[in-house]
């Protein structure tokens, strides 16, 4: 692994910390934060704010478009990374591979304590090479999150929906 991206990946969580610390404290309680494209280039990092999934369109869906089109405007980023706020719970692979698209929402929404959330970032490099980081969260009673553990995979250890979009966009961006 590139001690670049696994900086590049650091720092990015780092941010997204403070950030997610930052909106509950100015929301005086929990509040989520939109998904978030972070890009950069050899001249300068962006942040891009990502529409929400919705019940029509999922956000593997949404970064199809959003990949091509953000590299269409700002060029080959050196590194990049997917911030997003998600549901979590433990699963055999059995489990994992069947749950359905909005299944652990509903869950959360019925019974809170039978799923978890969890910040995730999932970083690349252009080299192909990717990073995924998974953070645990509960907040405490000023309503701030308290993050757990990193629990973190590469390359060949991930897989997934959002994996097969980004191993495809980096096909494409290699290819050229």
């Amino acid at each position: 692994m590139e001690p670049e991206l696994i900086d590049f990946t650091q720092a990015v969580i780092s941010t997204a910390h403070s950030a997610k610390h930052g909106l509950c404290e100015h929301n005086g309680g929990p509040a989520d934060g939109m998904p978030l494209l972070i890009w950069q280039t050899k001249e300068d990092t962006k942040i891009i704010p990502l529409p929400a999934p919705d019940k029509d369109v999922s956000l593997p869906e949404i970064m199809e478009i959003v990949l091509q089109e953000v590299w269409a405007d700002l060029g080959t980023p050196v590194h990049g990374a997917l911030v997003v706020e998600a549901y979590v719970r433990e699963a055999d692979e059995d489990e994992a591979t069947n749950l359905e698209r909005g299944e652990l929402s509903q869950q959360f929404s019925e019974d809170p304590t039978s799923v978890g959330e969890c910040l995730t970032v999932l970083a690349f490099n252009t080299a192909g090479q990717m990073r995924h980081s998974v953070f645990s969260y509960t907040y405490n009673d000023k309503g701030l999150p308290e993050f757990g553990k990193e629990l973190s995979s590469d390359d060949d250890e991930i897989g997934g929906q959002m994996v097969f979009v980004f191993r495809k966009f980096l096909d494409f961006i290699n290819a050229k």
